[in-house]
């Protein structure tokens, strides 16, 4: 089977080519996500998967004129780059003519070199590459798959009437969906088109990583990686283990956002809570897996909690460290009896639980921990979760 992927998805050649040099890199986030997703759906037999990408440029971080960029090839991934004007309104004009041809002229290959007709899986967040793809789809009568992984009206999207227009015309042309949350389907698809729910993936690669008790920091190491926003429970993650007060521990906070001076500040009075800043994905998980303790303090009460889970809860629990984190309205619970929850969504609630889980034996964490990495690398890998995708396109 031929897969068209179409996202802001870049090979890591080119994306370092591209945003090597900046401090923060746009769209990291969405470019781990569809990295996992497009090399799990290439992992499955038989599976041709060519990705066509509308890259993460502005003129802010790329300059004036026009992008363009040369193909290349990763992880027997082929990289497509559309070519675009970097002014505005032209830029989204550009974007969907460009993937249009592109996906049209593919279609047509594929369908007179195999007899088959290719598939398409969009990103619904790249929103213009995904219109002109689905326009080419239908057109072509083939497969899509559109994977939504946020809604409109957190996106900002329903402020601007052009875009929402856009987005709506884009979910009806998708003949079906991925859905992160089961409460995501009664939003998204009241005509009932088929779709499947996939809340994450945990990159199978990390199967070959250990993650063993001689390696562990000395100090009891808890980690936070991810948006430094007081939203994110990252105020009262800092408070909590400020006032827990556990002798030989620190925690290390990862990553940047709007709460990260008033964090800087914290830190200065706070010792054991440490601001590490900005770093590569690669250290990060490093650091993960020599950690006690793994937290992510995201409330559970806002209503966007229902149409959400934090991809970092699976890179968390495949690193093979335990994992805190709270009782999300959008987490199965399946997922409950390989993590600690945060029962009580407050700093003294969150103090309570690093007392209680860092006085456990070492070997009860790293226990723990392990049958997390084991349930995700068996039934949440990428493979197997773009196993669900193939499903709707087969």
């Amino acid at each position: 089977m031929k897969v068209i992927y179409v996202s802001s998805l870049c090979s890591k050649k080119t994306y370092t080519k591209l945003f090597g040099d900046m401090k923060h890199a746009p769209g990291m986030q969405a470019q781990k996500y569809n990295r996992l997703m497009a090399e799990g759906l290439a992992k499955n037999e038989g599976v041709e998967v060519t990705v066509i990408s509308s890259a993460p440029v502005t003129r802010e971080n790329y300059g004036s004129g026009k992008f363009s960029c040369a193909a290349d090839k990763e992880n027997n991934i082929e990289y497509n780059y559309v070519s675009f004007s970097l002014l505005p309104v032209f830029k989204h004009i550009s974007i969907i003519r460009n993937t249009y041809k592109k996906c049209l002229k593919m279609f047509k290959e594929n369908s007179k070199i195999s007899g088959e007709k290719a598939a398409v899986v969009c990103d619904v967040l790249s929103l213009s590459a995904s219109y002109g793809a689905l326009r080419a789809a239908k057109k072509c009568n083939a497969e899509s798959v559109g994977l939504i992984t946020d809604l409109p009206e957190y996106l900002g999207i329903s402020e601007n009437k052009l875009f929402k227009k856009i987005y709506d015309k884009v979910i009806d042309m998708c003949k079906s969906f991925v859905l992160l949350t089961e409460q995501m389907n009664v939003k998204i698809n009241p005509t009932g088109k088929p779709y499947r729910v996939i809340e994450g993936q945990a990159d199978i690669n990390m199967s070959e990583e250990e993650n063993t008790l001689d390696k562990k920091f000395n100090k009891k190491v808890c980690i936070y990686a991810g948006g430094i926003e007081v939203e994110y429970g990252l105020k009262i993650l800092a408070e909590g283990f400020a006032a827990a007060n556990i002798p030989e521990s620190e925690l290390w906070i990862y990553g940047n956002g709007s709460y990260t001076d008033e964090l800087k500040e914290f830190c200065k009075k706070n010792p054991s809570v440490i601001y590490k800043g900005v770093v590569p994905n690669e250290e990060v998980v490093e650091a993960e897996q020599k950690a006690s303790l793994l937290i992510n303090p995201r409330p559970s009460s806002g209503e966007f909690t229902k149409y959400s889970f934090p991809s970092k809860n699976l890179e968390y629990m495949a690193s093979g460290t335990p994992v805190l984190t709270t009782k999300l309205p959008g987490m199965p619970k399946e997922y409950y009896d390989h993590i600690y929850i945060i029962e009580e969504e407050t700093a003294d609630g969150i103090s309570a639980c690093l007392k209680d889980i860092l006085s456990k034996d070492g070997t009860e964490l790293f226990t723990k921990g392990a049958s997390a990495k084991e349930f995700v690398l068996k039934y949440k890998n990428n493979k197997t979760q773009a196993g669900k995708v193939l499903e709707l396109l087969s």
